[in-house]
Formats: C-alpha cells, sequence, structure tokens
C-alpha cells in the first residue's frame, strides 16, 4: 500500500513535470509528510519517470539493502548494459562528507564488507548522485577514490529541474509533423501562366490540401454544433493556475483533510492532489468529474448521489462562474 502511495505521488509529480512546473514539483517535495523511506521513494520513482520519457530506460531497484542504487540506467542502443547507477537522496539537509563515505563504500566497496559492491554487481563505472537539498561545501570537495577508472557524477535540483524541461519538451505534440515534401512558392508571372503555375502546385499537392480542406470543414462545423454550450462540454484534462487558485479558496471539508492525512498528502498541495488521483481512478483523465468526485466524496460518488451542489462547486472551479 505505502509503495502505491509512492508510486500515485510520483505519476502527480510527472503531470505537472509535463507542464515544466518545477517550482509546483519542488514545494511538493519539500513537504511530503511520511518516513524518509516514503518521501525518497517518491523522489527515485519521479526521477525514474523524467528518465525514461528522455530516451532512456531507467529500472527502479531500490529497497532495504540497495547497496546505494535506486535506479539502474540502461542505455536504448545497449539495453542490456547497465550505463550508470542513480542513488536519490530527498533528505531535509545537503548531502554531508560523511553520506558520501556511505555512498562510496556501497559503490566502490570496503575492506570490511565479503559482498559484492554496486559497481562490480552491476559491472558499471558510472554512478549518478541526486540530492534534492544538494551538498555541504566539504562534500562538494570530497574526491571518490578511484578516478582513474570509475566516474562519479554529483547533482542536485539544478539538474533535476533541467531534467524536467526536457521531460517537458518531450510531451509538448510535435509540430509541424507533416511537412509538404517540396515548399509551396508562387512565382509572380503574369497573366495565363500565373494560373498555369496556381494549378500545378494545386495538382502537385491536392492529397495535402483535400485533408487541409476537410480537416477546416470538420472543426468550422463542430464549432456551429457547439457554440451554444462550449464550456459545458468542454473536456477539461488539467488544472490551469486560475483553477488551482479558485479550488485553494473553497474551504477544504474534514473529511478530505482526513483524506490528505490518510495518503500522506501535504495540506498545501492536497486538493489538488486529490483531484488528480479522482481522475484517473473514477474518471478516465476527465477534470470536471474528478472536481465533483472531490467536493462530494467518493462513497457518495459510488451511490450516485452527487447533487448539483457538488456540480456547480466544480463548474466554479473549472469557468470561474
Amino acid at each position: 500500500m505505502k509503495n502505491e502511495e509512492a508510486l500515485y505521488q510520483a505519476k502527480f509529480l510527472l503531470k505537472l513535470a509535463a507542464k515544466n512546473r518545477s517550482e509546483h514539483i519542488r514545494k511538493t517535495l519539500s513537504s511530503l509528510k511520511g518516513t524518509t523511506k516514503f518521501k525518497g521513494d517518491v523522489f527515485e520513482n519521479f526521477i525514474a519517470g523524467l528518465y525514461k520519457e528522455t530516451g532512456w530506460t531507467a529500472q527502479v531497484t531500490g529497497g532495504k539493502n540497495d547497496k546505494g542504487v535506486d535506479i539502474l540506467l540502461y542505455h536504448p542502443e545497449n539495453p542490456s548494459k547497465v550505463e550508470a547507477i542513480i542513488q536519490t537522496k530527498n533528505l531535509k539537509t545537503p548531502l554531508s562528507t560523511r553520506d558520501l563515505r556511505h555512498e562510496y563504500s556501497n559503490f566502490f566497496g570496503d575492506n570490511f564488507s565479503h559482498s559484492q559492491s554496486s559497481s562490480e554487481l552491476y559491472n558499471c563505472k558510472k554512478l549518478i548522485l541526486i540530492s534534492f537539498n544538494g551538498y555541504t561545501k566539504d562534500a562538494k570537495n570530497f574526491h571518490h577514490p578511484h578516478p582513474e577508472t570509475h566516474q562519479v557524477i554529483h547533482q542536485d535540483w539544478t539538474d533535476v529541474k533541467t531534467l524536467i524541461e526536457k521531460y517537458s519538451d518531450e510531451q509538448k505534440p510535435l509540430k509541424n509533423q507533416q511537412r509538404l515534401k517540396k515548399p509551396i512558392s508562387v512565382t509572380f508571372f503574369s497573366g495565363i501562366d500565373r494560373i498555369k503555375a496556381i494549378i500545378a502546385i494545386a495538382k502537385e499537392n491536392v492529397a495535402i490540401i483535400v485533408i487541409i480542406l476537410v480537416v477546416v470543414v470538420f472543426f468550422l462545423t463542430d464549432d456551429m454544433r457547439n457554440s451554444g454550450n462550449k464550456d459545458e462540454n468542454k473536456d477539461y484534462m488539467f488544472l490551469t493556475n486560475a483553477m488551482l487558485v479558485r479550488l485553494h479558496e473553497v474551504k477544504i471539508t474534514k473529511d478530505r483533510k482526513t483524506d490528505c492525512r490518510r495518503l500522506r498528502y501535504s495540506l498545501e498541495t492536497c486538493p489538488e492532489q486529490l483531484v488528480s488521483k479522482y481522475m484517473d481512478k473514477y474518471a478516465d483523465g476527465n477534470l470536471e468529474t474528478g472536481l465533483i468526485i472531490y467536493f462530494c466524496g467518493q462513497g457518495n460518488f459510488k451511490k450516485g448521489k452527487c447533487g448539483r451542489h457538488s456540480k456547480r462547486q466544480a463548474l466554479y472551479i473549472l469557468t470561474g462562474n
């Protein structure tokens, strides 16, 4: 159950990452409630999710005796070889020299342990340490024992922010996917020559022109059909900044606070997290339904008892009316 909560939290953060809302993500990670392990699980699953959408294969392996291995990173061109071992740290304080000694001991091994080091176990000579709150001054200057054969990369929130930006770019729909094979251009002829040139271009690109006309006609007729009730039929998928402001204006109920504590959601970000959870669980991503469930409760929703009041509250969040 706890692992499911961590996975859900990470999924929520990835939704924010798709919109490049790094400050919201930072705030959520900073205010997570629960054990150190729970916070670490959320962070490592979030980082793995970012890597998976930026061209890598990322396998979460973290556990009680993970030997300093939270994520195994594979390059798609060589999927059988571990490219890097990632260790994530979601701590309230910067990583110290003592912390680094522990991580180096796991990665390189030590004289007091008979078990394999993680570097030997996975035949990997690259370690990426990602510390949410950075490193102490001494830790920044602390060098690992085998610089000639192994590589250790220290990363912090700045690097995570860059990864979020890449993730956001990958989520954006590709623009101009269907480009013309030849650029359409009309030489400035005169009289009959100009008409012939236009006809020739039209013949050469007739399929593309037909597709464009069909799409234009479809959207024009769709707008005409829905012009009278545009807001009511809109399939909302994400909470905008304006919606978030209105959502936090509405006082959170006692029942919702109970849900927040049970799921270890911070009260500062719990409303949008609960809405997102209800969207995924009951409404296949539909924001309006997620909001209705938030206001009337899961029990009432399952029984079909969500009345007009909950729907009006949901509409207010969506439209401001």
